[in-house]
């Protein structure tokens, strides 16, 4: 199952959308691509009334009641040896952090146009310039009662690499958003919005004679449909050489087949 740009690149071309658009990178879950970042990869509100990317996908807003803390910051990055881990951020371009105006400012970040961002830093104020880059570093957010990071979050991100399908079984796949997309938390799933259809099979590739044929729909894989987000979500678990079993139509008929993955060809 090539499951990944061969796959997305086939779906799209079968609705008629470009090769180019096929290649773009999908940065998470969300379906973001790469965005002008600001370097740092997480805000901090203790206590008040936070929230980030919301608005419309073309017009996003962060609000923030509190003045949020800045950590994870990317090095190298827009914020390496400006920003400081901890920082505590008051405005945006002059404008109070708790205001609309900022929170878009924050949300809209132009590649290549610096931005000011006021931080209090032990106690004293001071305004740097940060000049956003393009990347997948989309910052997250936790709301905490005390001002201690969650041990889970204590320690940066690695910055998030475009997903890259984990293992191959020999089949190219028309379906609908079909994708790979790596989450917040790095970790690799599937995602489609219709049941994948078989439009070729690898001659050399796992699936050559698992009994699959062109047309069949691909339903399961260890019995978790792979329409479902736990299934998406069990499909980034599998690795080179492990033994699964695929549920399948053919035919209006269904049926099931074993075969070992293979390795993946490094495709998005």
């Amino acid at each position: 199952m090539r499951i990944g740009r061969a796959c997305t690149l086939i779906a799209l071309l079968v609705l008629g959308v470009g090769a180019e658009a096929a290649a773009q990178t999908v940065c998470d879950a969300d379906g973001r691509g790469p965005a002008a970042q600001p370097g740092f990869g997480l805000l901090q509100c203790v206590g008040g009334g936070c929230g980030i990317y919301g608005g419309t996908r073309t017009a996003p807003e962060h609000r923030f009641t509190v003045e949020p803390r800045l950590w994870h910051i990317a090095h190298p990055g827009p914020a390496d040896g400006v920003l400081e881990e901890g920082d505590q951020l008051v405005a945006v371009d002059g404008a109070p952090i708790t205001t609309r105006i900022a929170g878009r400012r924050l949300a809209q970040l132009v590649a290549g146009a610096p931005v000011a961002l006021t931080v209090r830093r032990t106690g004293t104020l001071r305004t740097v310039r940060i000049t956003p880059a393009t990347g997948c570093g989309y910052p997250m957010l936790v709301v905490t009662e005390q001002s201690a990071l969650p041990p889970e979050l204590a320690t940066p991100r690695t910055t998030r690499a475009p997903a890259v399908a984990p293992f191959e079984l020999g089949l190219t796949l028309g379906c609908d958003g079909c994708r790979w997309i790596r989450r917040y938390d790095g970790a690799v799933e599937w995602q489609t919005l219709e049941v994948p259809r078989v439009l070729a099979i690898d001659a050399d590739g796992p699936a050559a004679r698992s009994g699959l044929a062109v047309g069949d729909l691909l339903l399961t894989v260890d019995g978790r449909a792979v329409m479902s987000e736990a299934g998406g979500r069990y499909l980034g678990t599998i690795r080179p050489g492990q033994r699964v079993e695929i549920g399948y139509s053919h035919v209006g008929e269904s049926r099931t087949t074993r075969l070992v993955t293979g390795t993946s060809q490094g495709v998005h």
